[in-house]
């Protein structure tokens, strides 16, 4: 119902409270969680951990694929999006996003750091991925459930608006020549590509139910790309682009020509390796960035990989099924 609204403008306040939402559910359980013992039954069905003292480890010993799902996970929390562009795109001052996009990280940023060093020294290997649900009553559990959803859910509305009408634009009226998004015939058409996207999200989430090898996957097969990969490769390409066409003569409507063609070696050697034989800051930082784009692959790569290894483990030691009505915890 929240992705019938199809503005940014009408979805504001709506996404506001959801972070106070968010606010108020870290709050509570810091309190929960300083005067409860841990839930050693979730712990137990989610990572097959017995009851007993509570450990804590500077530099915890996990398997390999553990740790790079961990860090697959910190991806998938600060990596970039496509929602930044398009709510930028919907601003009246676009120029204030930067300063409301420092203010809201370093807000982020002081928050996961206080609440999972938090939530960690008191609960030590019994921390659970939804941390407000490792207190051991389920009146505090059902406080934590009840406001995380609702924010949750206006979450997945912003970011399926987002998400969606970038579908919309790029594929359904570009490509397969759909109508515009705010006529009649467009309205039918949003609404029909909605059902459909929230049908593929469950049944994503319902075939990987825990939350922190689902997120992690996501973290490796999205944001690692859209974040790292993506953008310091085609900044690569444009700088070989751009350093070869410096011999070129200057571009005129009427005719541009090309010293020489992507057929020769001395093209691609310019743009490759810049006129001069002295390496200028612009051909070191072209080069950084084609380093960072092959080990930002790389690493997805062993996301991945640690990823699948991580949801197999996970069926293996929890509770966790695909499509079945048990929880994971």
């Amino acid at each position: 119902m929240l992705n019938q609204i199809r503005t940014l403008k009408r979805y504001s306040w709506l996404a506001s409270s959801a972070i106070w939402l968010n606010l108020l559910v870290i709050l509570l359980s810091v309190g929960f969680i300083a005067h409860s013992a841990p839930n050693y039954a979730s712990a137990k069905a989610a990572y097959g951990v017995a009851a007993g003292p509570v450990s804590k480890q500077a530099f915890a010993t996990y398997p390999f694929y553990e740790r790079i799902n961990g860090v697959m996970n910190i991806v998938y929390a600060y990596g970039g999006a496509t929602i930044f562009p398009q709510i930028i795109a919907e601003m009246r001052r676009p120029m204030d996003f930067l300063k409301a996009f420092s203010i809201a990280q370093a807000f982020i940023f002081t928050i996961y750091v206080f609440y999972g060093l938090f939530v960690y020294s008191f609960q030590g290997q019994y921390t659970l991925a939804v941390a407000y649900q490792g207190v051991s009553r389920y009146s505090w559990q059902t406080v934590g459930n009840v406001l995380s959803l609702i924010s949750t859910i206006i979450a997945g509305g912003l970011y399926g608006n987002i998400g969606l009408k970038i579908f919309y634009v790029n594929v359904i009226e570009r490509f397969l020549k759909g109508p515009p998004l705010l006529t009649g015939r467009g309205r039918l058409c949003w609404s029909v590509t909605v059902a459909v996207f929230w049908w593929v999200g469950f049944v994503i989430g319902a075939a990987i139910p825990q939350v922190q090898t689902l997120s992690g996957m996501v973290g490796a097969v999205t944001n690692m790309q859209f974040t790292y990969a993506f953008p310091t490769g085609f900044t690569f390409l444009y700088l070989v682009q751009l350093d070869a066409a410096s011999a070129d003569e200057p571009y005129r409507p009427s005719s541009a020509k090309r010293k020489d063609s992507w057929s020769s070696w001395n093209r691609w050697k310019r743009g490759l390796l810049g006129e001069t034989p002295k390496p200028s800051f612009l051909q070191i930082f072209k080069w950084v960035n084609f380093l960072l784009s092959i080990t930002s692959l790389a690493t997805a790569g062993l996301g991945i990989y640690g990823s699948g290894l991580s949801i197999a483990a996970a069926y293996k030691s929890s509770a966790a099924s695909s499509f079945g009505c048990s929880a994971p915890v």
